[in-house]
């Protein structure tokens, strides 16, 4: 019973990051890409370069690189941490705002259609068990 649980577990995991695959090739962007992008664009305060690769679960080489081609496109900037100025913030700009409003507004409306079929009380506990799930799966690769 516990196989087929884990196989229907990835099945749906692997479902919902094709759809978010395909849609980022929609958008003529990477599943890794759109990621880093939803990152600086949801933080509150402009993140790191290792704050990117903390939230993300991708190597610093793979966040540089995509930064690097978002900078090249000239959507972001960077400013030096005041605490710490071997850090840097990335920050969009003004044209990158623009891009990362027509690229994550559509997809903002397809997350809140998909979530909204569960009441507050159902996201809640969904939310609690993928991350008590999620903690479990790291603290035994880390055991390993």
């Amino acid at each position: 019973m516990l196989k087929r649980q884990l196989a229907r577990f990835n099945h749906i995991m692997q479902g919902i990051e094709r759809v978010y695959e395909n849609y980022a090739k929609s958008v003529g962007l990477t599943y890794m890409s759109l990621t880093v992008l939803e990152i600086i664009s949801y933080n509150e305060t402009p993140p790191t370069q290792k704050e990117i690769c903390e939230q993300s679960h991708y190597n610093k080489q793979i966040v540089n690189s995509i930064i690097k081609g978002f900078t090249d496109k000239g959507y972001l900037e960077f400013r030096e941490v005041e605490s710490d100025r071997r850090n840097k913030q990335v920050l969009l700009t003004d044209s990158g705002k623009a891009y990362a409003d027509e690229i994550l507004n559509p997809l903002w409306e397809i997350e809140q259609k998909a979530v909204t079929v569960l009441s507050d009380k159902e996201r809640e506990k969904l939310l609690d068990m993928l991350e008590r799930c999620f903690d479990a799966y790291r603290t035994a690769t880390e055991q390993k």
